[in-house]
């Protein structure tokens, strides 16, 4: 998607390397779960494993500090209008329980939704649909019997490794906070980090609170998931099509 959008970008007589070359690299900083959102339960994040932790800390599991983010590179006049249109048409989807999804109806960014899911409306079938649907049980799942059972153990299993924490999201922003300064995200984690790690991954082994938790989103939102069955193929159908294309079977 976002070459096609440089490409188009290109097409107009505009740098679309330089929106590539931004694009790469956000996402070569970025890449990795998120365990700074507040909605870790989601099944958006992995566990932390084992091997994860011994051979890098936290290091896989953690987003960069806001300031080692890469910035977005200066850009000519016109060019915002032209990879995103004049802003008067917004293609709009409703996800049903969670609320209306947009993206604008012309320029580049239009133009690339529609030649590589065939619309925009393919396109957000296909990126936000499932994931903004599902995502809104997450909150009941959170305070569920079943995650709050588990969570507890693994809080307790924690404390009993000499570490106060309630859930893997504030251990692995406790282990920011004590050992990865700003810009220091791809260093070698010390034995303290890799120590807490360890005792995380076993906790989360023995104490699984992030797939119960998947699962139990997952089973609170099977009556959504049969409700919008057919926007759902649709959405995988988006997808499918995408993959042809980069695959070359289409």
């Amino acid at each position: 998607m976002v070459k096609a959008t440089a490409e188009c970008l290109e097409h107009e007589g505009l740098n679309g390397s330089v929106y590539l070359s931004f694009h790469e690299r956000s996402m070569d900083q970025l890449a990795g779960p998120y365990y700074d959102d507040p909605v870790y339960y989601s099944g958006l994040l992995p566990p932390l494993t084992p091997e994860a932790a011994i051979a890098s800390g936290y290091r896989t599991v953690l987003r960069p500090h806001p300031s080692t983010e890469v910035e977005a590179p200066e850009l000519p006049d016109g060019y915002d209008d032209q990879l995103l249109g004049d802003g008067s048409q917004i293609v709009e989807l409703e996800v049903p329980g969670f609320g209306v999804i947009g993206a604008p109806a012309g320029g580049c960014v239009s133009s690339a939704a529609e030649s590589m899911f065939g619309s925009v409306v393919g396109w957000l079938l296909a990126d936000q649909f499932v994931v903004s649907g599902i995502r809104q049980f997450s909150d009941e799942a959170l305070v569920s019997a079943d995650v709050r059972s588990v969570a507890q153990a693994y809080a307790g299993c924690m404390r009993d490794a000499g570490y106060d924490v309630e859930n893997p999201a504030q251990a692995a922003r406790d282990a920011r906070a004590r050992w990865i300064p700003a810009g220091r995200e791809a260093g070698r984690p010390s034995d303290a980090e890799i120590d807490m790690a360890v005792s995380d991954a076993t906790c989360q082994t023995a104490h699984p609170v992030l797939s119960i938790a998947e699962a139990k989103t997952l089973e609170l939102a099977s009556g959504w998931i049969a409700d919008n069955s057919a926007a759902i193929l649709a959405a995988v159908e988006a997808q499918r099509r995408a993959v042809d294309l980069v695959t070359g079977d289409e």
